[in-house]
Protein backbone atom coordinates (compact mmCIF):
# COMPACT_ATOMS: atom_id res chain seq x y z
CA UNK A 1 0.00 0.00 0.00
CA UNK A 2 3.16 2.61 1.01
CA UNK A 3 4.35 1.81 -2.10
CA UNK A 4 1.76 2.22 -4.46
CA UNK A 5 1.10 6.03 -2.88
CA UNK A 6 4.92 6.25 -3.21
CA UNK A 7 4.41 5.96 -6.65
CA UNK A 8 1.45 7.97 -7.15
CA UNK A 9 3.08 10.74 -5.87
CA UNK A 10 5.87 10.18 -8.02
CA UNK A 11 3.80 10.34 -10.90
CA UNK A 12 2.35 13.80 -10.66
CA UNK A 13 5.95 15.03 -9.40
CA UNK A 14 8.89 13.94 -11.59
CA UNK A 15 9.28 15.68 -15.02
CA UNK A 16 8.66 12.66 -17.91
CA UNK A 17 12.05 14.44 -19.46
CA UNK A 18 13.76 12.87 -16.25
CA UNK A 19 11.79 9.76 -15.79
CA UNK A 20 13.39 8.82 -19.79
CA UNK A 21 16.44 9.74 -18.43
CA UNK A 22 15.95 7.12 -15.89
CA UNK A 23 14.83 4.56 -17.73
CA UNK A 24 17.98 4.27 -20.09
CA UNK A 25 19.70 3.67 -17.02
CA UNK A 26 21.30 0.35 -16.75
CA UNK A 27 23.11 0.16 -13.80
CA UNK A 28 21.69 1.26 -10.67
CA UNK A 29 24.97 3.08 -9.62
CA UNK A 30 25.76 6.27 -12.13
CA UNK A 31 27.34 9.44 -11.89
CA UNK A 32 26.02 12.44 -11.92
CA UNK A 33 27.70 13.80 -14.78
CA UNK A 34 27.16 11.13 -16.79
CA UNK A 35 22.99 12.13 -15.77
CA UNK A 36 23.64 15.49 -17.18
CA UNK A 37 25.53 14.55 -20.55
CA UNK A 38 23.01 11.98 -20.78
CA UNK A 39 20.18 14.67 -20.50
CA UNK A 40 22.00 17.52 -23.06
CA UNK A 41 22.52 14.44 -25.60
CA UNK A 42 18.69 13.64 -25.22
CA UNK A 43 17.27 17.23 -25.14
CA UNK A 44 19.37 19.19 -26.93
CA UNK A 45 19.59 20.96 -23.62
CA UNK A 46 22.15 22.92 -22.28
CA UNK A 47 24.57 21.84 -19.68
CA UNK A 48 23.09 23.90 -17.04
CA UNK A 49 19.24 23.45 -18.01
CA UNK A 50 19.97 19.43 -17.78
CA UNK A 51 21.62 19.73 -14.39
CA UNK A 52 18.64 21.23 -13.36
CA UNK A 53 16.37 18.45 -14.44
CA UNK A 54 18.47 16.30 -12.88
CA UNK A 55 18.77 18.23 -9.83
CA UNK A 56 14.76 18.80 -9.43
CA UNK A 57 14.38 15.17 -10.35
CA UNK A 58 17.37 13.89 -7.77
CA UNK A 59 15.94 16.37 -5.10
CA UNK A 60 12.42 14.76 -5.11
CA UNK A 61 13.36 11.25 -5.40
CA UNK A 62 16.18 11.55 -2.14
CA UNK A 63 12.51 12.95 -0.41
CA UNK A 64 11.33 9.63 -0.81
CA UNK A 65 14.47 7.84 -0.06
CA UNK A 66 14.78 6.21 -3.33
CA UNK A 67 18.26 7.45 -4.22
CA UNK A 68 21.87 7.36 -2.14
CA UNK A 69 24.56 10.15 -3.19
CA UNK A 70 28.09 9.29 -2.34
CA UNK A 71 31.32 10.89 -3.58
CA UNK A 72 32.01 14.40 -2.96
CA UNK A 73 30.63 17.28 -5.04
CA UNK A 74 33.00 16.99 -8.13
CA UNK A 75 32.35 13.06 -8.36
CA UNK A 76 29.08 12.64 -7.10
CA UNK A 77 27.70 9.35 -7.48
CA UNK A 78 23.38 7.91 -7.47
CA UNK A 79 22.74 4.91 -6.08
CA UNK A 80 19.09 4.64 -7.57
CA UNK A 81 16.39 2.04 -5.80
CA UNK A 82 16.21 -1.23 -8.08
CA UNK A 83 12.14 -0.95 -7.20
CA UNK A 84 12.01 2.57 -9.01
CA UNK A 85 14.67 1.72 -11.74
CA UNK A 86 12.32 -1.77 -12.37
CA UNK A 87 8.80 0.51 -12.04
CA UNK A 88 9.99 3.21 -14.61
CA UNK A 89 11.55 0.73 -17.01
CA UNK A 90 8.39 -1.10 -17.12
CA UNK A 91 5.95 1.82 -17.41
CA UNK A 92 8.05 3.22 -20.03
CA UNK A 93 7.99 -0.24 -22.09
CA UNK A 94 4.16 -0.35 -21.47
CA UNK A 95 4.34 3.61 -22.52
CA UNK A 96 6.80 3.29 -25.69
CA UNK A 97 3.54 2.32 -28.14
CA UNK A 98 2.16 5.64 -27.00
CA UNK A 99 5.55 7.55 -27.36
CA UNK A 100 6.20 5.90 -30.88
CA UNK A 101 2.63 6.87 -32.15
CA UNK A 102 2.87 10.38 -30.81
CA UNK A 103 6.60 10.53 -32.25
CA UNK A 104 5.57 9.13 -36.13
CA UNK A 105 2.99 12.02 -36.14
CA UNK A 106 5.42 14.86 -35.19
CA UNK A 107 7.48 13.41 -38.07
CA UNK A 108 4.76 13.13 -40.44
CA UNK A 109 3.90 17.06 -40.00
CA UNK A 110 7.61 17.55 -40.02
CA UNK A 111 7.47 15.64 -43.73
CA UNK A 112 4.41 17.47 -45.42
CA UNK A 113 6.05 21.09 -44.32
CA UNK A 114 9.46 19.78 -46.06
CA UNK A 115 7.21 18.11 -49.57
CA UNK A 116 5.66 21.95 -49.35
CA UNK A 117 8.76 24.02 -49.33
CA UNK A 118 10.06 21.71 -51.64
CA UNK A 119 7.41 22.61 -54.23
CA UNK A 120 7.66 26.43 -52.61
CA UNK A 121 11.51 26.26 -54.36
CA UNK A 122 9.93 24.67 -57.37
CA UNK A 123 7.59 27.77 -57.95
CA UNK A 124 10.77 29.77 -57.33
CA UNK A 125 12.78 28.08 -60.16
CA UNK A 126 10.10 29.77 -62.41
CA UNK A 127 9.59 33.45 -60.35
CA UNK A 128 13.87 33.75 -60.16
CA UNK A 129 15.93 31.79 -62.92
CA UNK A 130 18.83 34.01 -62.13
CA UNK A 131 18.85 32.18 -58.65
CA UNK A 132 18.78 28.68 -60.47
CA UNK A 133 21.40 27.42 -58.49
CA UNK A 134 20.52 28.74 -54.68
CA UNK A 135 17.53 27.27 -55.09
CA UNK A 136 18.59 24.29 -56.34
CA UNK A 137 20.51 23.75 -53.50
CA UNK A 138 17.81 24.62 -51.20
CA UNK A 139 15.90 22.05 -52.88
CA UNK A 140 18.66 19.36 -52.61
CA UNK A 141 18.67 20.15 -48.94
CA UNK A 142 14.83 19.71 -48.63
CA UNK A 143 15.03 16.66 -50.47
CA UNK A 144 17.61 14.90 -47.98
CA UNK A 145 15.30 16.24 -45.01
CA UNK A 146 12.65 14.01 -46.51
CA UNK A 147 14.42 11.33 -46.96
CA UNK A 148 15.45 11.12 -43.75
CA UNK A 149 12.54 11.67 -42.15
CA UNK A 150 10.66 8.96 -44.08
CA UNK A 151 13.30 6.53 -43.05
CA UNK A 152 12.74 7.54 -39.12
CA UNK A 153 9.09 6.77 -40.14
CA UNK A 154 9.66 3.86 -41.36
CA UNK A 155 11.79 2.70 -38.76
CA UNK A 156 9.07 4.23 -36.09
CA UNK A 157 6.56 1.46 -38.36
CA UNK A 158 8.68 -1.38 -38.01
CA UNK A 159 9.26 -0.69 -34.38
CA UNK A 160 5.28 -0.12 -33.82
CA UNK A 161 4.73 -3.47 -35.69
CA UNK A 162 7.10 -5.11 -33.47
CA UNK A 163 5.66 -4.19 -30.01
Amino acid sequence: MLLKQMNQTLNMKLNNKFIRILSKIEQPNIGRNDLIKMAKIEFSLSIEQAAGLINRGIFLLKKHDLVYAEGGSKARNYIFSLKLLKQIQGEHFVNSNEYLDAEKSLLEEELSITRYEFDAYDEMRKVFPHKLIQIKDLQELATLRMHKLNGKIRAINKMIAGL
